[in-house]
């Protein structure tokens, strides 16, 4: 526990590390995500590994418009106390640990969910990074940070009484017409039958 509580509050000047191994083939990863301001997603951080764990740690950055709940351990890890906490600069710390050094389950599938809500646009993707894990061996191994990559859809849909839609052009960011909304932000251009004309602003 008093590793815990230093690990968890990083304001007191405490070094705690274990000897790092040089080399791992293993790694962490998430698949992205798409939502709309107002909607909650789950998310999920895997872990595919050769060696055996028994604690993890690591920091979520969340871009703006983008909040977290509900922190959870997969059956993975389900004899394992864990902890999660948020600093003031953003940063949330998961750390997860066996103090009877019970193994993490299997090599591969979800470690950890969470579920995150678009208050408004989102800008950005969620970064994982200060990555470390805890063999049964007491030794430490750091992996690579990574992205989570974060859609925001934007649906538009309008109803105009007396006007007909004579066409629908596409646009990205640098002027350039395409044929269909493209990854990114696209400029939605209806042309009526009137000669008038709306511009929508599209993010996927």
């Amino acid at each position: 526990m008093l590793i815990s509580n230093l690990i968890m509050t990083p304001t007191r000047n405490v070094l705690i590390r274990m000897p790092a191994l040089v080399t791992s083939s293993d790694r962490m990863s998430g698949e992205g995500i798409t939502l709309s301001a107002g909607e909650t997603r789950t998310v999920g951080i895997e872990l595919d590994n050769v060696l055996d764990y028994t604690a993890f740690q690591l920091d979520l950055h969340l871009p703006d418009g983008l909040t977290a709940c509900n922190f959870q351990v997969t059956d993975r890890a389900g004899r394992h106390a864990f902890d999660v906490n948020a600093f003031g600069d953003g940063t949330i710390r998961a750390l997860c640990y066996s103090p009877a050094i019970d193994v993490i389950d299997g090599h591969s599938g979800a470690l950890l969910t969470f579920e995150v809500t678009a208050t408004s646009d989102v800008n950005g993707d969620i970064t994982v990074d200060g990555i470390e894990l805890v063999t049964a061996d007491c030794q430490t191994v750091t992996l690579d940070a990574f992205s989570i990559n974060v859609n925001n859809t934007t649906a538009v849909n309008e109803l105009v009484t007396g006007k007909i839609v004579a066409r629908v052009d596409y646009f990205n960011m640098a002027g350039q017409q395409v044929e269909e909304p493209e990854s990114g932000v696209t400029l939605v251009v209806t042309t009526y039958t009137d000669g008038t004309r709306t511009t929508t602003k599209v993010i996927r």
